[in-house]
């Protein structure tokens, strides 16, 4: 749902994008520090568990915000350039479609490496 809101926003009210993306934001957050809580209820050292657990979950959100929006910009603007001298019109889709697919790698790297290191 949420993501069809943001959809129709792109296309309607293009000026509501940032204010929808930080409820995206907030929302992921949110919903992982209550699957977080409810792991660890009726645990003996609940709070601190809890504590460090939101902490790698906020890093993982940020790093993956952070690398996925820098390296995909990246990887687009590239890859656009190159599409686009060589076919005329085809450089946005090419570069939208090495976008999508960097940020994903980015994900999964954040993801393989913030497993690594929230194991005990």
């Amino acid at each position: 749902m949420l993501l069809l809101a943001i959809f129709a926003a792109s296309l309607f009210l293009p000026s509501a994008l940032p204010a929808l993306g930080v409820i995206c934001i907030l929302f992921a957050f949110a919903t992982g520090a209550a699957f977080i809580i409810e792991k660890h209820k009726g645990h003996e050292l609940m709070r601190r568990k809890v504590t460090k657990d939101i902490l790698v979950l906020a890093i993982t959100l940020l790093l993956a915000i952070l690398l996925g929006g820098m390296v995909s910009q990246s990887a687009a603007n590239v890859t656009g350039a190159y599409v686009e001298v060589r076919w005329r019109g085809a450089g946005m889709a090419a570069g939208f479609i090495a976008a999508i697919f960097v940020s994903f790698a980015v994900g999964y790297a954040v993801r393989w490496g913030m497993g690594k290191l929230s194991r005990e």
